[in-house]
C-alpha cells in the first residue's frame, strides 16, 4: 500500500483517480490547484503523483516542484485525449509516467505499480552501487598485498638458497630434497 496525491481540478476525474487507486489498496489525497499539490506533498509525503497536465492545471510546472521538494516521489503526468506527444512532455520535465484520458481503472492501477516498483529499484541502486565500490576498493587492496607477500617471498627464497648453498655442496641427498622443495615454491 503506498500514499498516492491525485492532483486534479476537474472533480469527476479525480474522484475515478481516487477509487481506482483505493480499490488496489493505496491511501489516496485529493488535491484540486498547484498550491494544494505543493503543500500536501510537504505534508502527506506521497509515494506518488497523479497531475493533470490540462490547460488549466499546470501539471509540468508541479511536476518540477515536486522534485525538488521530494526528488524519489513517482509523477504519473494525467494529459487530455486530444494530446499528441504525452511522451515528449513527459520526458521533458521528468515525470516517470503518462496516461492519456479518458483513464481506465487497470491502467490506472497498473502504471501506479509499475512507477512505484521503478521507485523501488532506484532507491536500491545508490547503496548497491556503494557496495560494488566498496568490494572493488577491497579486491584491489588484497590484489595489492597479495604481490607484497609474493615479493617478499621470493626475497625470503632466495636469502634462504644463499644459507643453503653450501649444505648442497657437501650433502647430495640435501640438494635434491632442496631442488625438489625450491620447485614447489615456485609453482606457487
Amino acid at each position: 500500500m503506498a500514499r498516492a496525491l491525485v492532483a486534479e481540478p476537474s472533480l469527476p476525474i479525480s474522484t475515478a483517480l481516487r477509487k481506482f487507486l483505493e480499490s488496489a489498496r493505496h491511501q489516496v489525497v485529493t488535491v484540486h490547484s498547484v498550491a494544494e499539490a505543493v503543500e500536501a506533498v510537504r505534508t502527506a509525503e506521497p509515494d506518488l503523483v497523479f497531475a493533470s497536465a490540462s490547460g488549466t492545471f499546470d501539471g509540468e510546472a508541479l511536476t518540477a516542484r515536486i522534485k525538488s521538494v521530494k526528488p524519489g516521489c513517482g509523477v504519473v503526468l494525467i494529459f487530455p485525449p486530444e494530446e499528441d506527444r504525452p511522451e515528449d512532455r513527459t520526458a521533458r520535465v521528468g515525470a516517470e509516467a503518462f496516461l492519456v484520458g479518458p483513464l481506465k481503472r487497470a491502467m490506472v492501477v497498473s502504471t501506479a505499480q509499475l512507477v512505484l516498483r521503478l521507485a523501488q529499484l532506484k532507491n536500491t541502486e545508490a547503496p548497491l552501487k556503494a557496495m560494488a565500490a566498496q568490494y572493488k576498493a577491497a579486491a584491489e587492496a588484497y590484489r595489492a598485498r597479495e604481490v607484497e607477500i609474493i615479493e617478499l617471498a621470493k626475497k625470503r627464497e632466495a636469502e634462504l638458497l644463499k644459507v643453503l648453498e653450501p649444505a648442497k655442496a657437501r650433502e647430495p641427498k640435501l640438494a635434491a630434497e632442496i631442488e625438489r622443495l625450491t620447485a614447489q615454491v615456485a609453482e606457487l
